[in-house]
């Protein structure tokens, strides 16, 4: 970059933020260093941006009152140099400056004091027994005291966005909050926040290109501020839709497993219930889910007569104490749980991961052509061996979710298993549209959702696929292309046709 072609407007406000990525503020940062004009108007843009953080700490009614203040307060002594009310007019005059080239950040800074103002008085608001979560205008679940999501639909459409906000903030404790909504506010690197006044409420509406969330919306009453609606909208169109629900808790039955929690009665109550080993595996099994202990790579429930036992291998002791206390309620299921420092040898339920000898990986003169720093080269490869080992283990969990379904068969409680199984698909779904549209570059092809879900056997050819061609051949003759029409088979996906050869000629290097 040189001096010919300054900066923009933009990129000077983004870096006075602190708002840029870092490869493109260390580019930034260098032609500041050696262009005097961009030098200049920077120093000039980073006062602006101190003025907005002076409105984003005060508020901007309390700015403009300090300003009149100033102009009022300076007459007083008229023989020296009226630093006072000319201070007053530039701040006054920098405001409205800002509000008028700059408003999308004068949004935002509005936007994020009324969520601090409805976070803070949260404290004071009586919540609501339960919330109705809905999709395209139906009941997908119900949040009730405030605890897990409880999934009331079968309906695929629901287990797909069930499986999206168990990976956003939402996903525990009160969904319709303004704390919450301010954690994923505060956590996006760009965003584009509007404010709409209505009749006795604010609604506000975040976007952002970054995420799985394209926008979301909080309705919030006045004059508490109170939420009374949020709506989130996923990539994948998929919609979310937030409410309060005040019907007593007493008469709402949700017939899937509670969330792990302390019991109200001895365990020998459950005891003396038909069936009860049957439906404490079944909780047990609900209890990972909820734990999100789920993936396949860190715990399971194993059964041997009337013994129900979960065991887990954690990465922490942390995880490792949370586990344990939260399963404690399951007794008399037995809960083994260790670090992976303190394990020994291979850990038999977890998934056996096949890694091919060593040689040229397949595609590495592909990566070679498509990513010219070996950072890039490495970072792709390690993400997509990462997408396909979390594919591997979650099609093992819901393997084993199967099998004991079919086990259960006789059971009360084997509805409620199914239904677990289904919210788990779903989310394995989901794992296969991002590994599917991580490899659509040297696929060829273009994604799409739906699809068949993958089974273990299936994932575990995939998984060793993809080592092939981005970590090691092992010396295997089967060529580059084959082994990608085998990817694109598991993955249920065509070769795109409008462009025959330049792929093929890429592949081929």
């Amino acid at each position: 970059m040189n001096e010919s072609r300054h900066l923009t407007d933009e990129a000077l406000l983004l870096q006075a933020g602190k708002r840029l990525r870092p490869a493109k503020e260390a580019e930034t940062l260098a032609h500041i260093e050696e262009c005097a004009e961009c030098r200049a108007r920077f120093q000039q843009t980073r006062v602006a941006h101190a003025i907005l953080a002076n409105l984003s700490d005060l508020g901007l009614d309390e700015v403009r009152q300090r300003s009149r203040g100033s102009q009022r307060r300076a007459p007083l002594r008229q023989h020296r140099f009226p630093f006072l009310p000319v201070g007053g007019i530039i701040m006054a005059s920098a405001v409205v400056l800002i509000i008028l080239f700059v408003p999308s950040i004068v949004t935002d800074v509005r936007a994020s004091e009324l969520l601090n103002r409805a976070a803070a008085g949260e404290q004071s608001i009586t919540l609501a027994p339960g919330y109705n979560l809905r999709v395209d205008g139906s009941s997908c679940a119900t949040v009730r005291g405030g605890r897990y999501l409880a999934q009331v639909s079968q309906s695929s459409k629901c287990g797909t966005v069930l499986a999206h906000i168990r990976n956003t903030v939402w996903s525990k404790g009160n969904p319709l909050s303004a704390v919450t909504f301010r954690a994923w506010h505060n956590s996006l690197p760009h965003r584009k926040d509007t404010l709409d006044h209505k009749s006795k409420e604010w609604v506000l509406r975040t976007s952002s290109e970054a995420g799985s969330i394209r926008f979301a919306t909080l309705d919030l009453r006045e004059p508490d501020l109170r939420p009374t609606e949020l709506t989130v909208h996923f990539a994948d169109d998929a919609e979310l839709n937030v409410s309060e629900d005040f019907t007593p808790t007493e008469t709402i039955a949700v017939n899937v497993p509670g969330p792990v929690q302390s019991p109200t009665a001895p365990s020998a109550v459950v005891n003396n219930l038909p069936d009860s080993n049957d439906l404490l595996e079944v909780r047990a099994w609900q209890a990972l889910r909820d734990l999100h202990a789920d993936s396949g790579w860190e715990a399971t429930v194993l059964r041997s007569g009337s013994t129900i036992v979960i065991r887990a291998v954690t990465d922490t002791t942390e995880r490792k104490n949370e586990l344990q206390t939260n399963l404690a309620a399951l007794a008399p299921v037995e809960v083994h749980i260790q670090t992976a420092d303190e394990t020994r040898g291979a850990v038999d339920f977890l998934p056996q991961r096949s890694f091919p000898a060593p040689g040229e990986a397949l595609a590495e003169s592909w990566i070679e052509s498509h990513f010219h720093s070996s950072f890039d080269q490495n970072s792709f490869k390690n993400q997509v061996v990462k997408l396909s080992g979390n594919l591997l283990g979650h099609a093992l969990f819901i393997d084993r979710l199967k099998q004991r379904q079919f086990a259960l068969s006789h059971c009360s409680c084997a509805a409620d298993l199914n239904r677990l199984t289904l919210m788990e698909e779903a989310e394995l779904r989901s794992q296969q549209a991002v590994l599917l549209a991580a490899l659509a570059p040297i696929l060829d092809v273009t994604p799409s959702p739906g699809g068949k879900i993958m089974t273990m056997k299936e994932a575990m050819r995939m998984d060793l696929i993809v080592q092939e061609l981005l970590i090691s051949s092992g010396g295997s003759s089967v060529s580059l292309e084959t082994q990608l029409s085998s990817l694109r088979e598991l993955l249920g996906v065509t070769k795109n046709s409008s462009a025959p050869n330049t792929q093929s000629a890429a592949l081929s290097m």
